[in-house]
């Protein structure tokens, strides 16, 4: 039985030389984190509060494995998004079809785990988006996103005090590192918080309980920053409102949950629904074209292992024939006949060995025919990728030339709105001029008017005064001499009657009268 264990040997070694060989390298598996959340229940209202446990409820999330590469998102966000070139941050993704008030960490809600307060998004780019790299916002895109290779389970800033907390995308940084420095999160600015009293933070429907932006200044006035991002046990760990304040203030347990693995995006199901793809479909295509190659050299070297062994049963079948005659024909020349056999068996074990040899060289030829295949996938890849890049470059740079076009086109609108706006202002400016002399006319004109009335009115009153005067005067006058003429016929009859005799004789001598 020796021929059938160095076939074996061959066999074995042929298939290591072929899974061995070429460029081949086995795809990146992703990781799933799966959260049990708290099933939400509305707070009591009163003030002796009853912490109650609930049950937990499954919610998963897609987290990349700790080898993610940054080019390895383009395929994964480029449908829900366009990737840009945003100054020092350099190349950025920037997510379409959100709102005009849209920001980070607002689509979605907050859960527990051993990684801290873990952002679980509702968006299909959160799986990306708020654990990998962070968030700035520019004057000409908005907010955009610039990628990082490291997985946290949120990077915000988080503030805490009388009552509330709230959180703020961090700024993106040049250099990969974990810490997060002070400087980083006093510049954030108010409206890049999102606000909610400290009870509801933890619950699935936390966004109907945002504060109004207009209110962040008040609020961050009222809090101080409680930021700590570390690094436990080679796992970055996020840090922001203490659990015993939310679970104080809300009256239910905040419960921690748990972070399980899955093997690849196969065994993953989002609740979208959502067929996700792996991080490297170019090694997962090389992987099944390896396979499909490995599966070739196995039924080839099955088809030869059988067609050696069929010879091989053949060949002992006619020995064995051939041998028996020998023993019974010529029994007494046994020596001769073993003589004679142990040459066929030495031609048959070289006849063998030759056919190994043929095998073997077969062997080589595929693993080399294999490696050349490999090395023309490979550059064949590289080269659709280099296209790939142009294209992406020269659309880009479209793109840029349409949006400087659209400025320009802008900018003389604006500037020839201006000069029409100025000419108006002008025009009304004159009329109003005119018209405000106009009027200083008309009102010189009726102050003169008024004046002249006011005079002769004036003038009137005195001749009427005069004339009540005159008038007075003239009554007084006769009153008085009626006052005279009473007084002198008073005395006459008073006198008249302490002297009747004189009155007599008066009366006879009208000289007298």
């Amino acid at each position: 039985m020796r021929w059938k264990t160095s076939l074996s040997l061959a066999a074995s070694s042929a298939l290591l030389a072929g899974c061995s060989s070429g460029n081949y390298r086995p795809a990146e598996r992703e990781r799933v984190v799966v959260y049990d959340r708290p099933v939400y229940q509305p707070a009591p209202e009163n003030r002796d509060r009853v912490v109650v446990e609930q049950e937990p409820v499954q919610v998963t999330e897609v987290v990349a494995g700790p080898e993610v590469e940054v080019h390895e998102f383009h395929e994964q966000l480029s449908p829900y998004g366009r990737w840009v070139t945003v100054g020092s941050y350099g190349e950025c993704w920037q997510p379409s079809g959100v709102d005009r008030d849209w920001r980070p960490y607002t689509r979605g809600y907050w859960v527990h785990s051993h990684y801290g307060w873990t952002w679980v998004s509702e968006e299909r780019f959160g799986w990306a988006t708020y654990h990998y790299g962070r968030w700035a916002y520019a004057d000409e895109y908005g907010w955009v996103w610039a990628p990082t290779r490291t997985w946290g389970p949120a990077w915000v800033a988080w503030r805490s005090g009388d009552g509330y907390c709230g959180w703020a995308p961090l700024p993106p940084r040049r250099e990969e590192v974990i810490e997060v420095r002070s400087r980083e999160y006093d510049d954030i600015p108010p409206d890049h918080y999102t606000f909610c009293e400290e009870r509801y933070v933890h619950e699935p429907r936390v966004r109907e309980h945002f504060v109004p932006a207009r209110s962040n200044v008040t609020i961050i006035n009222r809090t101080t920053n409680i930021t700590n991002i570390t690094v436990v046990n080679n796992r970055v760990v996020s840090h922001g409102v203490d659990v015993h304040e939310v679970e104080r203030a809300s009256g239910r347990r905040v419960s921690d949950v748990r972070v399980q693995q899955a093997s690849s995006f196969d065994d993953l199901r989002t609740r979208h629904d959502q067929d996700w793809q792996r991080y490297h479909p170019e090694a997962a295509r090389h992987e099944a074209l390896h396979e499909e190659h490995v599966a070739e050299h196995d039924a080839l070297h099955q088809t030869h292992v059988d067609e050696h062994n069929t010879l091989h049963q053949e060949h002992v079948d006619q020995h064995d024939a051939l041998h028996q005659t020998h023993v019974n024909e010529h029994y007494a020349n046994v020596a001769a006949q073993d003589a004679a056999h142990q040459a066929h068996v030495e031609q048959h074990d070289v006849a063998h060995q030759a056919h190994v040899d043929e095998h073997n060289a077969d062997v080589a030829a595929h693993d080399a025919a294999h490696a050349v295949h490999v090395e023309q996938h490979d550059v064949a890849h590289e080269t659709r990728m280099a296209e790939e890049q142009a294209a992406r470059q020269k659309r880009l740079n479209e793109e840029n030339a349409s949006r400087e076009k659209r400025i320009a086109e802008q900018k003389a609108i604006e500037d020839k709105h201006a000069a029409e706006q100025k000419a108006a202002q002008d025009k009304a400016r004159a009329e109003h001029d005119a018209h405000v002399e106009a009027h200083d006319d008309a009102h010189e004109k009726h102050v003169s008017e008024r004046d002249a009335a006011a005079a002769k009115h004036a003038a009137e009153q005195e001749q009427k005064a005069a004339a009540q005067d005159a008038a007075r005067e003239k009554r007084l006058a006769a009153e008085a001499a009626a006052k005279a003429r009473q007084d002198a016929a008073r005395d006459k009859r008073a006198a008249d009657q302490k002297n009747p005799k004189d009155k007599a004789a008066s009366d006879k001598d009208p000289r007298q009268q």
